[in-house]
């Protein structure tokens, strides 16, 4: 059996994913408005693209404090997202500037 959960529209996984949705509305960040929201049973998947890690840990933080989520599916991009190790490295200009 697949761990990948399907997207079966009924009252309880409606509401969820409306609770869910509105509580990342209120978060006070335009980064997390944006999210799109799945739910599935106890289960929700976030995916959507965000500023920073900051934002995409408050968005699981956030989904997590909604009554009834018992699992969150992470499927947020960073924007700007660098491969670890590479540094931006200021030209010689800037630097001397």
């Amino acid at each position: 059996m697949s761990n990948t959960h399907l997207n079966i529209a009924t009252p309880a996984n409606d509401q969820l994913k409306r609770r869910v949705s509105n509580f990342l509305q209120q978060a006070g960040r335009a980064g997390l408005q944006s999210l799109e929201v799945e739910a599935y049973g106890g289960a929700v998947t976030v995916r959507g693209r965000v500023r920073s890690y900051y934002e995409r840990q408050l968005a699981i933080n956030c989904c997590q404090r909604v009554a009834g989520v018992v699992q969150v599916v992470d499927d947020i991009q960073v924007a700007n997202d660098e491969p670890l190790g590479v540094a931006q490295i200021p030209s010689e200009a800037a630097v001397m500037t």
